[in-house]
């Protein structure tokens, strides 16, 4: 084997992983235009209701955490009377409530057409209610 079919053995293998990388790439691009697309055409639902949550005043000197679908809405001690406007992003809503220090959890589940409601507590239960419109 003489030195010049070494080096053409080079070039011929050199030129085999050129062309390899260029085809990887060449997929992840196409593969990430196809998934970009199929995003566009997904497009997302869009949703029109709007849930109002009234903080009652017994609820003053608590610090709570409200999540709505695994959203932090508010994590703070309670000062004042608040109210909540928050447009519905997901299906089938819920809403938790976190109770510090103890970190008590109390789960609701929401109306998909929206609504007002009271969160309010008796005793050591919080009580989430529907108002009327």
């Amino acid at each position: 084997m003489s030195h010049t079919d070494h080096l053409n053995t080079n070039k011929i293998f050199m030129r085999g992983n050129f062309l390899l990388a260029f085809l990887v790439i060449l997929v992840v691009i196409i593969f990430t235009f196809m998934s970009l697309n199929f995003y566009k055409k997904q497009g997302g639902h869009k949703y029109m209701e709007e849930y109002v949550f009234a903080i009652s005043p017994e609820l003053i000197g608590d610090s709570i955490a409200i999540y709505m679908n695994d959203s932090l809405l508010i994590q703070r001690h309670l000062t004042k009377n608040d109210t909540l406007r928050v447009k519905k992003w997901e299906q089938n809503p819920s809403l938790l409530v976190v109770e510090y220090p103890s970190e008590l959890v109390h789960p609701f589940t929401l109306d998909e057409n929206g609504g007002q409601y009271m969160l309010s507590r008796r005793e050591s239960e919080y009580i989430l209610e529907r108002e009327k419109d």
